[in-house]
């Protein structure tokens, strides 16, 4: 993950840690240097899943759900209580348990910074103009259910989507100056097509989709382990898939998977290579990966060739992974790609995630239109209806 400042950037690697490159003036890339546009400054951080950055600040937030900031101070927008600039990263605290929900997005504009709970709560501080001039403290901000938000890094107004469906704008551009939060009308899609209506530039927000990271409890272990995979010097078996190829042992797969273990001893005893047809190369070599130190990651593009993969080799370990993605992120957006799957491979514990997703957010909407439907529609639904009565 990167994140991109006016000077300055981010870069979030996949074990947590956080580097920095570019202009240092307010300390925005940590440290006492001036600038380092040709080295990666290592920010001492760990465990970190977001970052994001704004003109001249940043924002991360951990895994243990912990908010830190640094760089330039001038608003309170590191919201740190006071108007000093950082030049290392210090945690953001919260007055009178204010925050006892999960931080769902981090969110960093001119000089202002947001952050959205899961529970649909909105706060922030700096400057935003219109909810708060140099608020130093974490504000909440009058919205309800809010599902994301987003600002760019040099201007000064904030948008949020809200209840799956709506787009709402405060704070100024050039032209406007919202005082509260103000809903967008028109059928939008996105927040490109928000800020579309608002600014005259075209802008474009990376919203990247959700990624799980999962790993084994035991890294030393795995590091040494992982040894074993594509070593050029120390293997006897092969992986063919199109015109790559991945190198491993046989005695540790068939210490890591009942199935290999099986194939062993049977169809491929005297084989040193076996062409993989049925996945990418990407998929299965994450796999084999997986085996020898731990450690996937599942988003809603790869769900569906890893759970396919994780039943077709008799995963358990791996088919729980997938289970606990899906669980996680069964949302209006994904529903129709992650339905298919819990139907096809017959996954249990999923009946009280779809029984609440439908009473909160189908069946409202289907009464919504049925009240609207012409008289056509309505005679059209009851016939269903009525030869369909076995279905309930």
């Amino acid at each position: 993950m990167i994140a991109c400042g006016y000077n300055h950037l981010l870069m979030l690697r996949q074990d947590g840690n956080v580097f920095a490159i570019g202009d240092n003036e307010f300390g925005q890339i940590t440290g006492s240097l001036a600038l380092s546009y040709e080295t990666l400054i290592d920010t001492g951080l760990g465990n970190i899943k977001l970052i994001t950055s704004g003109w001249d600040h940043c924002l991360v937030l951990t895994n243990s759900n912990k908010l830190y900031s640094w760089g330039h101070n001038s608003n309170g927008q590191l919201g740190l209580g006071d108007k000093i600039d950082r030049r290392m990263p210090s945690l953001v605290s919260f007055k009178n348990d204010l925050i006892n929900n999960p931080i769902r997005s981090i969110a960093a504009g001119a000089f202002h910074s947001l952050f959205s709970l899961k529970d649909g709560q909105i706060f922030g501080f700096g400057y935003q103009a219109g909810i708060s001039i140099d608020e130093t403290v974490p504000k909440k901000i009058p919205l309800e259910n809010v599902q994301n938000v987003t600002c760019k890094n040099n201007l000064d107004f904030s948008l949020a989507f809200v209840d799956s469906s709506q787009y709402y704008v405060w704070g100024k551009d050039e032209n406007s100056f919202w005082s509260q939060p103000q809903k967008l009308n028109g059928q939008l899609k996105s927040f490109a097509d928000a800020s579309a209506m608002i600014f005259k530039y075209p802008m474009t927000y990376g919203l990247t989709s959700t990624i799980d990271v999962f790993e084994s409890n035991c890294p030393l272990l795995n590091r040494s382990i992982n040894q074993l995979l594509n070593n050029p010097k120390n293997y006897d078996f092969e992986f063919i898939i199109g015109d790559k190829r991945i190198k491993t042992c046989k005695s540790f797969l068939k210490s890591a998977s009942t199935y290999f273990l099986r194939m062993f001893f049977r169809n491929w005893r005297h084989k040193d290579s076996v062409t993989i047809e049925y996945y990418s190369y990407d998929i299965f070599y994450s796999y084999i990966r997986m085996l020898h130190d731990g450690y996937i990651r599942i988003d809603i593009n790869n769900i569906a060739e890893l759970i396919d993969l994780a039943h077709f080799y008799d995963d358990k370990q791996l088919m729980e992974y997938c289970q606990t993605f899906i669980h996680k992120n069964l949302t209006q957006h994904s529903i129709n790609s992650l339905i298919p799957l819990i139907i096809n491979y017959k996954l249990d514990g999923f009946n009280d995630d779809l029984y609440h997703f439908i009473a909160e957010k189908t069946l409202p909407k289907f009464c919504n239109n049925l009240q609207m439907a012409d008289e056509n529609t309505i005679n059209h639904f009851l016939n269903w209806f009525y030869y369909e009565q076995t279905f309930f």
